[in-house]
């Protein structure tokens, strides 16, 4: 639960202020300021990474010959 930005409905969790009877970000108005509403969405947790393992549970490591994949680790 809390702010997300009415424009782009991205959540919000930095500072606020009142203005008008509505609710903008940052401390003060300024040209950069977006107007907020308040939403019961619950922000989503990046799922955890956690080190890959072969088959006889020893840690495996990266490949560096493929730069684009990171073999040590799975989600």
């Amino acid at each position: 639960m809390g702010w997300k930005v009415s424009s782009t409905g991205e959540l919000w969790d930095g500072g606020t202020h009142q203005l008008g009877g509505e609710t903008w970000t940052g401390a003060t108005r300024t040209s950069e300021s977006k107007r907020l509403e308040w939403t019961n969405e619950v922000p989503k947790k990046p799922a955890k990474k956690k080190r890959a393992r072969d088959d006889k549970g020893r840690l495996k490591a990266d490949d560096p010959s493929t730069p684009d994949v990171n073999e040590a680790w799975e989600e």
